[in-house]
């Protein structure tokens, strides 16, 4: 599809919203019981601390491909603020030249974390200090 952007909410009761390769500028007003959110490859214009908050109940987050990271080269720390049942986080393909330990710290079930497709030269041993219970990891 080529959405460009969502003003209405989403009826009660969706469980998975995968937006995934839309026109997207920005995150759009969702709420409720919400466990998966794909925004992967979307011209996401900013993401800021506690964007998601509202939404706590997200267990698997995809954002692949996202404008705002690609330019900035990180993810900017307190972005996934209050995502505490975040157990799968897609950050593939962002062109990050590093690890974003800043902004993962604030996860603590994070059990599968891609980071793939990125412009990542090493890793730092204070990289994933606060991630003890990632079981998979994709580089």
């Amino acid at each position: 599809n080529k959405l460009v952007r969502m003003d209405s909410p989403l009826p009660n009761g969706i469980g998975q919203v995968m937006l995934s390769s839309n026109l997207l500028s920005e995150i759009p007003p969702l709420s409720g019981p919400l466990e998966t959110l794909d925004l992967s490859y979307n011209p996401l214009e900013s993401l800021v601390q506690g964007q998601f908050s509202h939404i706590p109940s997200i267990t698997t987050l995809g954002l692949s491909g996202i404008k705002y990271f690609i330019e900035k080269g990180t993810i900017d720390a307190g972005v996934f603020a209050g995502l505490g049942r975040l157990g799968t986080l897609n950050l593939a393909d962002n062109r990050l030249t590093r690890v974003p330990s800043e902004a993962l710290g604030k996860i603590n079930q994070l059990d599968t974390l891609n980071l793939a497709g990125n412009e990542i030269t090493s890793l730092h041993p204070s990289d994933f200090v606060n991630q003890t219970t990632i079981m998979r990891l994709d580089l």
